[in-house]
């Protein structure tokens, strides 16, 4: 999808700016106008009444060395003015002219004025760091109506990379070193960011300035060369240059403009200078691993980007130090702008469909007095039962006046939609109610109990419904009488979690032997036939209801899920971009399948690989199921909601609610109603067509599987109590 509008995205840096404008599909580096350059110097001057900018700011200060400032990107969030001459500016006005002389040129290159931004900033900039929301008042400022803001070191993680694109699935850790902070982000490809972190006070510039003493303690006499600011700004200039010419050579040297004292660096001399603020920055990386609970080995490749990467003692001493494959940016000085880019461009596809009351639910809305009012606390939580006229919050209208919100009928405070302090307006809606809760039943259904001496994990009906197949922590798999519920047979396990399912014709089973091995196993005789390793711990399997071609797939703590042939080879291995495949299931000829994942996506497929459809379920996705006729898809989460969706479009059709996080789904034979098990101890039968809950049953602890018989007569569970239980519909 192409933005309608034109957007621009910026990297604004401590040093340099650099900026892309996308329009029209198109993407174009926005040149400084006085140098050309991609790279705007971070800079302003003040020129009479005009605040000049970039690299006529530069030219400018070698005339008005006292009404020039550069790297004001780090005074942003102080409060004390930056003097320029005679005038003085707070250090949000210089961010602002520096972004509006950007978006000007921008506005040139489209033809238009462009109102959209993307702004990148240093990761510690979070939403509850002042600078955060000074950066989009600075671009609302430079007149973009619409800004995001995007880490830096995730922005270089979608830029393009030398060598082939990283898998998905990958973890990259960003080593972002730039000229004013050192940002470090990890990054799993096709899922998202699981951590950031940064150093303000670590950047090129903070190299610089060591170097400046370093020749101050080495030349005595320079010292007093110094008089003037235009002396400081010719000696920070010739350092600079010294440090570019040592990426390549090993020594460097220079006249101090028109004396007599020799300004000499070599790299050895550089590499004791940079060495103390590598190390801070692979402090850094570790603190970040420390708190993302991340090993340095699980890390796939070190991303580095940033112009400080390309000295040789920096790329050295972070090969040395994490040991990890070096994969580079194709431009380490421009990645951030292009990752940027990449970003805005996907703008479109960044869009929330409304989301209306689940079954059952009804949003409150209040008529306040004035039309508007501040909210300012909440008397009830998320949870409580309410009655009508039960007091639920207060709000203070204009006149300085509390008012109470109260409840107008019975139920239970499902969701509260405003914080204290938020500006809330009439109709507005502010809390989520539901019925009452259904009274306990005073006796429990009849069922019969089926006895592990361990969690029961998983619970499957043979085909013509006569038998059920269980899997239990206690190592075994085990067949029963689904009419007696006496047992017929065992298999004894290594230590498996208990995955089992059983085969469309009867005759076998399939189950987790250890941790990341399956086998196929005679169903008559529990004689084991072939086995089939994997490549990380085996969550469920699922067999395709076909009798041609039969296949089962494995879902994997690494993501994956495998399709095993009937000679126990893997013919196919997908990916639905989680860290762990939760659950799998196949639609009615098994050429369909959907995966459920820690990512919150359910995603379909064909047994080929293919997939078809995608849906957002908004938190962990523990279980999946697809409707009798493949039209509904189930999905079930960390959330403790049941989402159906249309299996074709992955358009919303409802939603159910458990106490608990939902770790099963199954629809019975005719489509019209399913059952769900949750970590509350409860499985329910709901209807599907609207929501309503049919039937409550009970274990002593979490439910982790449930199945429906052929004829839809009977609904078996799995519970973490060690039974599991076959009921009566």
């Amino acid at each position: 999808m192409v933005n309608p509008d034109p957007v621009l995205a910026i990297d604004f840096g401590t040093t340099t700016t650099s900026a892309i404008l996308i329009a029209d599909g198109a993407e174009e580096f926005i040149e400084d106008p006085s140098s050309h350059s991609r790279a705007w110097p971070s800079a302003v001057c003040l020129d009479g009444a005009e605040l000049l900018t970039g690299t006529a700011a530069e030219v400018r200060k070698r005339r008005r060395p006292t009404e020039y400032r550069a790297e004001f990107k780090r005074d942003l969030g102080e409060t004390v003015p930056i003097p320029l001459g005679e005038r003085s500016y707070s250090p949000l006005e210089l961010v602002t002219a520096m972004l509006a002389a950007v978006r000007r040129e921008a506005g040139r290159a489209a033809g238009r004025p462009v109102t959209r931004a993307a702004l990148t900033v240093p990761a510690s900039y979070t939403g509850h760091d002042p600078r955060h929301a000074l950066m989009i008042r600075a671009g609302t400022d430079a007149g973009f109506e619409a800004v995001e803001l995007l880490p830096e070191p995730v922005a270089a993680a979608l830029a393009p990379m030398a060598g082939p694109a990283p898998a998905d699935g990958s973890l990259l850790l960003v080593y972002d070193f730039g000229g004013g902070t050192f940002d470090t982000a990890l990054v799993r490809t096709g899922a998202g960011v699981l951590g950031h972190a940064a150093l303000e006070d670590c950047g090129g510039r903070d190299i610089d300035r060591a170097l400046i003493q370093t020749l101050l303690d080495a030349e005595a006499r320079l010292a007093g060369h110094l008089t003037s600011p235009r002396a400081r700004m010719q000696l920070d200039a010739q350092v600079v240059a010294l440090k570019h010419q040592l990426s390549q050579a090993t020594t460097a040297d220079d006249d101090f403009g028109d004396t007599d004292v020799v300004l000499a660096l070599d790299r050895a001399v550089v590499d004791r200078v940079v060495a103390p603020f590598v190390r801070r920055t692979v402090g850094c990386v570790q603190q970040l691993l420390h708190r993302c609970e991340i090993r340095l080995d699980e890390v796939d490749e070190v991303l580095l980007t940033g112009g400080v990467t390309r000295m040789p003692a920096v790329e050295a001493a972070v090969r040395a130090a994490l040991g990890r494959p070096i994969r580079l940016g194709r431009s380490r000085e421009l990645s951030v702008v292009q990752g940027a880019a990449a970003f805005a461009a996907a703008a479109p596809a960044r869009s929330c469909a409304a989301v209306p009351p689940e079954p059952g639910e009804t949003p409150l809305r209040w008529a306040l007095p004035g039309g508007m009012a501040t909210f300012v606390r909440w008397l009830a939580g998320d949870g409580d039962p309410i009655s009508g006229g039960t007091a639920l919050a207060e709000v203070r209208t204009g006149d300085g006046a509390i008012w109470r919100l109260t409840a107008a009928g019975d139920g239970v405070l499902r969701r509260r939609h405003a914080q204290p302090g938020a500006r809330v307006l009439a109709g507005d809606w502010l809390a989520t109610v539901a019925p009452p809760a259904h009274p306990e039943s005073e006796t429990e259904p009849d069922f019969i109990r089926l006895t592990h001496d361990g969690p029961v994990v998983a619970v499957a009906f043979s085909p013509d419904g006569a038998r059920v197949l269980t899997g239990s922590h206690d190592d075994t798999a085990r067949i029963w009488d689904a009419a007696s519920g006496a047992e017929l047979d065992r298999l004894d396990l290594r230590g498996g979690r208990g995955a089992v399912a059983w085969n469309p014709a009867g005759d076998d089973i399939a189950v987790t032997l250890d941790d990341e091995l399956t086998c196929r196993v005679d169903a008559d005789d529990m004689y084991e036939e072939e086995e089939t390793d994997h490549e990380a711990d085996v969550l469920r399997i699922a067999w395709a209801p076909r009798a041609d071609d039969p296949v089962y797939a494995v879902a994997c703590a690494d993501g994956s899920v495998d399709l095993v042939d009937e000679d126990a080879e893997i013919v196919l291995s997908l990916t639905g971009n989680s860290r762990a495949a939760l659950d799998v299931a196949f639609g009615r000829d098994g050429r369909r399948l959907v995966v459920g994942g820690t990512d919150g996506d359910a995603v379909v497929f064909t047994d080929a690989g293919e997939e078809l459809l995608r849906v957002s379920h908004g938190a962990a996705v523990h279980a999946v199921a697809l409707s009798p006729d493949d039209a509904v898809l189930a999905t079930g989460g960390d959330d403790r909601v049941i989402k159906l969706w249309d299996a074709v479009t992955g358009d919303p059709l409802g939603a159910m609610r458990h106490d608990g996080l939902v770790t099963a789904v199954a629809f019975a034979p005719d489509g019209t109603w399913l059952v769900s098990g949750a970590t509350d101890a409860t499985a329910r039968a709901w209807l599907v067509e609207t929501g309503k809950e049919l039937a409550r049953l009970g274990h002593d602890g979490p439910v982790n599987d449930v199945a429906i018989s052929p004829d839809g007569e009977r609904i078996a569970t799995a519970g973490e109590d060690g039974s599991a239980r076959i009921w009566s519909v």
